[in-house]
């Protein structure tokens, strides 16, 4: 939506009237935003805030302003917060967060609501009902201000603002669209960055709760209350949050017990013991009847029926929550808690999805830690549950002796006996067929876990001759009893998923050339057409030059130009056999910098023939430049198929039209647009042209385009059927745009 303007003083006679010493022509205003965003085009990311700020004060330094900021609007709270400002140092500093809707009643209306320009040029100008407005703006010692709403889809999400003590010159609503287009470049700027840092944030977070779980793996069960607590400060520093816990909850009592709990220095731990059905009816509802995660950035947002969870939230302190149930035995008997104290918190959806996970891996090391408790009083474990576990299996004690194995774990090695009690190293070393390369690996690393320095262990792994050739996936976990190493190493045959990735492999790119070369049927005629000039011209060449020749007193320049003209036909044909064996031969797939526009045309040339024959207007509008990194066999078929189906759709209609276009619509995407006459495809059904064996033809396959989908989704593209205006139909391709030359390529 653009933003509509709302002058308050009145304008001077001459939008052109500017303040002595600054020029106007060339519009230096745009030459300011112009060289703004040219820094912002390689910025890394940890220097876009200092880039901001320092843009924020050329614009400050521009206009002669006081202050210039940048807000982030919340609608849902009616707030706005800073994010970047310059400012003179003598000036009232502004709060981070300021609650706009209350403050600045009519300035709120009218920018985030109407989404409208507000300019004022002086502090008499305001209208009647905008005297809280003025009032406020007065306070922060500001006269005269232009805001300007940047918007995102159909909301506000961003105001750009300057402001001064005195009357501001601003000359042109042309530099208040320089000054929008300026907002738009610094939130672009803001939410690449923020993505970023999410990005980084998430992956270190995610680096955080794999290393948790990685030593949940090996803890000993007399370990895990340690590791458990462990891994809760670890979280909380990372997250710099108040406290986070562990609650076991009772629903049958209405009870919940904080079993684990780490907070920040100088935090009043919560209650070890809650009332929790009493004392928050709301959320007892919530999280351990419904099992559902509860996520509040602020108690603001409870809803009026939970007055009583409020109560005693605000009581505690708490200012912040997330939970997230965990079901045990059919019913919710864990939380895992975080919460802020003093402050409200925007929890990251991040968060919850990774927090979830670790909450598995504590309930998980919960319930074996209460196993583990039940095979030391019984001083036993039984070999039925490792059986049942998985069907290669054997287990070794700290020397690598074998204690006990499955039924199964001899028929992947060599036929022998008295396998208890033996040296794994010596008897176990080799799958049947194994590479001693693999073998070596998987015995040093059963060494390693053994001894505790790494856990677990998976390799993949082929055994067998050519003819009998198996895939085994091996793992190597070790733990922990009476204080004593145990390791755990299994075998899974995985030889039939191999094949079937082989196979599905090999299925897709028989499919692809197998369409190819069914498609070059319909070249045949346009083939012979093609050929039959330069070889007619070759034969006639050929002719006159013996004539020629035979007289005995040749002209031997007219000799050199036949001569000439015959290698020029030549090659001309040797073009047409090479564009159509391009499209047919079967190799591995080769992606390069392709010109689309040349290979749009190469498809044309194999098509003149047949275009010629209907009586086939083509239109063709092609930018320069449009390149895209693909294989060009594979783009050939696509292109192909879309025209062959063009021209099967057309032959009944009076009027025969081909439009080609290829434009760049933004930077990096190159976008292909293929439009017929023909009898179109109903717009209700525009998706189903490209669902297998759909198809609007008699002798129709209706894998045509599911195959094109394929192949331009695997060049990270997309390819749609516009909606039906007028007659025919519309197919639009988007790829992405090849990089500079000497980038990018593979």
């Amino acid at each position: 939506m653009t933003s509509q303007l709302r002058k308050i003083s009145a304008a001077p006679e001459s939008w052109s009237e500017q303040p002595a010493g600054k020029p106007t022509d060339n519009d230096p205003f745009l030459t300011v935003v112009t060289r703004i965003f040219s820094r912002f085009v390689h910025l890394a990311p940890e220097q876009v805030p200092a880039e901001i700020d320092a843009a924020l004060q050329q614009v400050l330094d521009y206009f002669g302003a006081d202050r210039c900021d940048l807000f982030e609007v919340d609608s849902s709270l009616r707030q706005v917060q800073s994010v970047a400002r310059a400012q003179h140092a003598d000036l009232p500093v502004l709060p981070e967060t300021i609650d706009a809707g209350l403050m600045f009643p009519w300035l709120y209306q009218e920018i985030v609501c109407a989404q409208r320009n507000v300019c004022v040029l002086a502090s008499d100008q305001w209208p009647p009902d905008a005297e809280t407005d003025a009032g406020n703006m007065l306070a922060f010692e500001i006269r005269s201000a232009l805001l300007i709403p940047i918007t995102d889809g159909a909301a506000v999400t961003h105001v750009i603002g300057i402001g001064a003590r005195n009357t501001m010159h601003i000359s042109a609503q042309q530099q208040q669209l320089r000054l929008k287009l300026l907002g738009e470049i610094l939130v672009t700027a803001l939410h690449r960055h923020a993505l970023q840092q999410a990005q980084l944030e998430a992956s270190r977070f995610e680096r955080l709760i794999s290393e948790i779980a990685a030593r949940f793996s090996g803890a000993w069960s007399d370990q895990i209350d340690q590791e458990i607590r462990q891994a809760l400060i670890a979280v909380l520093q990372f997250t710099e949050v108040d406290q986070a816990g562990v609650i076991e909850v009772y629903p049958e009592t209405g009870q919940a017990f904080l079993t684990y709990l780490a907070h920040a220095k100088g935090v009043v731990p919560s209650s070890m013991t809650i009332e929790y059905a009493s004392l928050f009816p709301w959320s007892n509802e919530i999280l351990v009847k419904q099992g559902n995660p509860m996520v509040l950035d602020s108690l603001d947002r409870l809803p009026p029926e939970a007055a009583k969870d409020l109560e005693a939230w605000r009581a505690s302190g708490i200012h912040a929550v997330l939970n997230i149930p965990f079901n045990v035995g059919g019913s919710v008997r864990y939380v895992f808690a975080m919460t802020t104290n003093g402050r409200n918190f925007a929890w990251p959806r991040h968060y919850v999805d990774r927090l979830r996970a670790l909450g598995d891996v504590f309930v998980s090391a919960l319930g074996r830690k209460a196993v583990m408790g039940a095979l030391r009083k019984a001083q036993s474990f039984t070999h039925a549950a490792l059986e049942a576990l998985h069907r290669h299996f054997c287990v070794v004690d700290h020397e690598a002796r074998v204690i006990s194995h499955s039924a199964g774990w001899t028929e992947l090695y060599p036929p022998q006996a008295g396998m208890l009690g033996q040296d794994f190293f010596q008897r176990f070393m080799r799958l049947q067929g194994q590479s001693e390369t693999d073998a070596a690996q998987f015995s040093a690393a059963l060494v390693q876990v053994i001894r505790g320095e790494r856990q677990p262990f998976v390799m993949e792994s082929s055994c067998g001759l050519d003819d009998d050739m198996r895939w085994v996936r091996s793992r190597i976990t070790a733990f922990e009893l009476d204080r004593k190493t145990y390791a755990v190493i299994s075998h899974e045959d995985i030889t039939a998923r191999k094949q079937a990735e082989i196979e599905l492999e090999a299925l897709r790119s028989q499919h692809w050339h197998a369409d190819r070369v069914t498609r070059t049927a319909v070249l045949i005629s346009s083939l012979s057409h093609e050929l039959s000039q330069p070889m007619t011209a070759i034969l006639s060449n050929a002719q006159a030059g013996r004539r020629f020749l035979s007289r005995g007193d040749a002209d031997q320049q007219k000799i050199v130009d036949i001569l000439k003209d015959i290698v020029a036909d030549n090659k001309r044909a040797a073009e047409v056999i090479e564009s159509l064996r391009v499209i047919i031969r079967r190799q591995k797939t080769e992606r390069r910098r392709v010109d689309v526009s040349r290979l749009l045309n190469d498809v044309l040339g194999l098509l003149h023939g047949e275009l010629v024959a209907q009586q086939v207007d083509v239109e063709v509008e092609a930018d320069e430049g449009c390149e895209v990194k693909a294989d060009p066999a594979q783009l050939q078929q696509v292109f192909l198929n879309l025209m062959i189906n063009s021209l099967d759709a057309m032959r009944e209609s009076p009027l025969r039209r081909f439009q080609l276009r290829v434009w760049k619509p933004r930077q990096q995407e190159v976008r292909i647009s293929i439009r017929d006459s023909g009898i179109g495809i109903d717009g209700e059904a525009h998706e189903k042209p490209f669902e297998a064996f759909w198809t609007t033809k008699a002798q129709g396959t209706g894998m045509g385009l599911p195959i094109c989908r394929a192949i331009i989704e695997s060049h990270d593209g997309r390819i749609w059927l516009e909606p039906r205006s007028e007659r025919g139909a519309t197919f639009s391709i988007l790829l992405p745009e090849a990089g500079p030359s000497g980038m990018g390529q593979g």
